[in-house]
């Protein structure tokens, strides 16, 4: 089995393996990993004759030591594989890969749709919940007749309302989304690393590697709600949204994703994937994007501790908690 590594350097080797394999999301593209700036980025290739499989990951040093983790980018990753690739014959070269690039431990979140992506050799995989989604597939009058009958009179009364969707992929509105964004996270006191600079929009909607767009939910001109949606093949992912706190009431996200699976069917893609509750939790969040769904998928993560030893000695005196790597609580 051959085995190479390609870096952000040769961007254009790495979207010429994303063909091969072809079934792939814009989360393994070379273009959102450019936007991940908490280490560096890496598509682990292994090819026996035609089958290709690939891991992107991305490589974090840790802090005052000469160590480093492997974790994968916000969102879904985990293995791209050709149809009749066998990934139980990379457990020894992941093994001896990681030892000698210094990585003692590593995490991925795991795509809940791609076939395989859960494929690891090592580690362990574990279910950690649901992610929802709404099947385009099916007639756009069954796709609605999905949602909950709470949902289809707030998508009506916010149209009764005067309240219409705009979709936009000029540069200048991502300075508005980023404001709402922005004022949203502050509101929800959000982790540090669900905020986002202008620029990771940005680059976002004017990346080739895939269709970015945002929506914006508008009453008498004003702005209260937007979101962006992502799509990539047959798949449209709801990537990231906030409303505006004044017209919470309006409840804006679901004008805004009813707007998006209309746009999904002229497109015609498979799947609008809503995702989960923050964390993978059955959270408020869920059980929003419950009422719009038709489809229940099972997201699973990827930990590996591959040196046992250092990894221990790191995590000394941390009390013991569900997060990984435990020496990063």
């Amino acid at each position: 089995m051959d085995f190479k590594v390609i870096t952000l350097d040769n961007s254009k080797e790495w979207k010429q393996i994303l063909s091969l394999v072809k079934t792939y999301d814009f989360y393994h593209t070379p273009a959102y990993h450019q936007l991940e700036k908490s280490g560096e980025s890496r598509l682990l290739v292994f090819q026996e004759k035609n089958n290709i499989m690939a891991l992107p990951l991305v490589i974090r040093k840790i802090d005052g030591t000469p160590w480093f983790d492997a974790t994968s980018v916000y969102g879904y990753a985990g293995w791209i594989c050709s149809p009749n690739a066998n990934t139980s014959e990379t457990a020894e070269i992941l093994q001896e890969y990681f030892d000698k690039e210094k990585i003692i431990s590593a995490f991925s979140r795991i795509h809940p749709i791609i076939e395989g992506a859960d494929s690891f050799p090592v580690g362990r995989i574990e279910d950690s919940n649901l992610t929802l989604g709404i099947n385009l597939k099916e007639e756009p009058i069954i796709q609605r007749w999905h949602y909950s009958r709470s949902v289809r009179r707030s998508i009506n009364k916010s149209r009764k309302d005067g309240i219409q969707t705009r979709m936009s992929k000029s540069l200048a509105d991502t300075y508005l989304f980023s404001k709402i964004y922005a004022d949203a996270m502050l509101r929800l006191d959000a982790p540090k690393h669900l905020f986002f600079p202008t620029q990771y929009f940005e680059s976002l909607i004017l990346s080739t590697d895939f269709d970015a767009f945002m929506l914006f939910a508008e009453l008498s001109g004003k702005t209260v709600g937007g979101a962006i949606f992502v799509s990539c093949n047959e798949w449209m992912q709801y990537h990231l949204g906030a409303m505006v706190n004044s017209h919470r009431q309006y409840s804006p996200l679901k004008l805004l994703i009813d707007e998006a699976r209309l746009i999904g069917n002229e497109k015609k893609l498979a799947v609008l994937h809503l995702g989960g509750g923050y964390g993978g939790e059955n959270d408020n969040l869920y059980v929003f994007k419950q009422r719009m769904s038709s489809l229940t998928y099972t997201f699973k993560i990827w930990k590996w501790i591959v040196n046992k030893g250092i990894y221990e000695e790191l995590s000394s005196g941390k009390k013991p908690a569900n997060y990984f790597p435990l020496y990063r609580s």
